[in-house]
């Protein structure tokens, strides 16, 4: 935070809404909730940032003209996006299409939305978010307007798994199919999501199929979540609509959604199976209601994609890095010890670092985005306007990638740019479930990527290739959508300008 600005602000960000610039959610935008200390503040053009208005109240106008999908809102405020988030600001938005009303999907009671969010709690209830004191170069607490600063971890992980605010619950269900629009509003926290039979036994691939992610219905829909090995990964910001078809299991079953997604992902801890490794169950004790005519389309949506949509105009590459800040460090009272802060950029740039003029992009233009990865983490990225569809994942020789400074954009040359091997140099074949590869959950519109991490061995990068066409000149943000990186710097504005 920086100094004179209210501890308490917010902004709403609809993300994957395709709205104006001025109704994006600019993270300096915000509104607080004492008048007294909300000043007006003129629209800047060479940021891009919007007007901020005298007061405490502001209006958006959200169109709602893009296809059928599953979108959210949540607070996109500076600095403090992440702890918005936590104390719950964050919602589901769904847009309809009479595309996707004819397609007879199970509706109503049956059409249930799930958000998937770790919590920790203090012993009164409360939430609680880790904090730790953030010191300045001489090793003395850092203090802004006579307060002590206090900092988070470059991850959150909570002890308890919430689904709309319940911890652990469960859902009596009717023998029948539901459509269940599946939410990660989790801060860092990754989900391989799976079914089990209580008692054990196979799980049948008619019973659970994904038709859609966070850019829409699929081309095709997808067997998921049957086992440990074969589950669907969901990252912070992005979206499942998954149809789970419960006629297929005996009366009395218990199905208990699991998840084994290491913390952080996908090199981290593994999950406890009693607590973090359980989501919610689904019991299969109620009468069926009727005939269930509902189905589960094979092909839910045709892709259309734009005019010229094969001979993008340029090809923009963008790196992630994991730095240290030598001047703030963290103190652990676990360890007792104090480590530099870390921080996290793109490009070597700090999210109020000027603009490069790579990071301008032609109205109407299409162009192909290249996010490479040398980090140890998986890196969802959340790229603001745009629906883009994810061409290549995989890894680059570090002969074939030249690191950005704060100076120069990166460069891939050669012809490294292919799916070809994952984190252990093992040969991947694209669909074979590795997060390496573009995997069927990952077809369609996309508008937040998991970019994989780089080997083990430091030869390869991680990469990915998507495409985009930017069709509403201004300016926006893309970050990592884990939310401690993006307030940790990993987050840039660009701007789409006039030809």
């Amino acid at each position: 935070m920086s100094a004179g600005e209210p501890e308490i602000r917010i902004v709403p960000h609809l993300h994957g809404g395709h709205v104006a610039p001025e109704f994006d959610g600019h993270p300096l935008a915000w509104v607080t909730n004492d008048p007294a200390a909300q000043t007006a503040l003129p629209a800047d053009p060479v940021s891009g940032r919007p007007a901020r208005p005298n007061g405490n109240t502001v209006t958006y106008t959200y169109p709602n003209t893009q296809g059928a999908g599953h979108v959210w809102f949540h607070d996109h405020a500076l600095g403090i996006t992440r702890i918005n988030v936590y104390a719950g600001l964050a919602a589901n938005y769904i847009i309809r299409d009479a595309h996707e009303d004819g397609l007879n999907l199970p509706a109503g009671s049956y059409e249930v939305p799930l958000v998937i969010q770790d919590r920790s709690f203090n012993k009164d209830g409360s939430l609680h978010y880790s904090a730790v004191p953030l010191l300045d170069a001489t090793g003395e607490q850092a203090v802004v307007n006579g307060q002590p600063v206090f900092t988070s971890f470059p991850e959150f992980f909570g002890n308890t798994i919430l689904v709309n605010g319940k911890v652990w619950p469960y859902l009596d269900v009717e023998p029948r199919k539901y459509r269940f629009r599946l939410l990660n509003g989790s801060d860092s926290r990754f989900y391989n999501l799976w079914l089990e039979r209580q008692g054990g036994g196979a799980i049948p691939a008619a019973a659970a199929k994904l038709i859609g992610n966070e850019g829409g219905l699929l081309p095709a829909a997808v067997s998921v979540a049957r086992s440990d090995d074969s589950g669907l990964l969901i990252a912070p910001g992005e979206r499942g609509d998954l149809i789970i078809d419960f006629s297929q299991f005996a009366a009395g079953t218990v199905l208990t959604l699991r998840n084994n997604a290491a913390t952080p992902y996908p090199g981290g801890d593994s999950v406890a199976s009693n607590t973090t490794g359980r989501i919610m169950q689904f019991r299969i004790n109620k009468p069926l209601v009727g005939t269930d005519t509902s189905v589960i389309p094979a092909a839910p949506r045709t892709i259309v994609r734009p005019a010229g949509w094969n001979t993008p105009v340029r090809t923009a590459t963008f790196d992630l890095q994991e730095t240290d800040e030598f001047d703030r460090f963290v103190y652990s009272s676990e360890t007792g010890t104090a480590l530099p802060r870390l921080m996290l950029k793109v490009n070597g740039r700090a999210f109020a670092d000027p603009l490069h003029p790579q990071e301008q992009h032609n109205l109407d233009a299409i162009e192909d985005w290249i996010l490479v990865n040398a980090t140890v983490d998986m890196h969802p990225m959340h790229i603001h306007l745009v629906n883009f569809e994810v061409l290549e994942k995989g890894t680059i020789s570090v002969q074939d990638y030249a690191a950005a400074d704060a100076l120069t954009m990166p460069s891939v040359t050669g012809a490294g740019l292919q799916p070809d091997v994952d984190d252990l140099g093992t040969p991947v074949t694209p669909g074979d479930g590795s997060p390496y590869t573009v995997n069927a959950d990952e077809f369609g519109w996309k508008e937040t990527v998991r970019v994989p991490p780089g080997s083990q061995d430091g030869l390869r990068v991680g990469y990915v290739k998507v495409r985009a066409k930017f069709d509403i000149a201004g300016t926006y943000m893309w970050h990592c959508h884990i939310l401690a990186h993006e307030e940790h710097e990993m987050m840039r504005p660009f701007q789409v300008v006039a030809p």
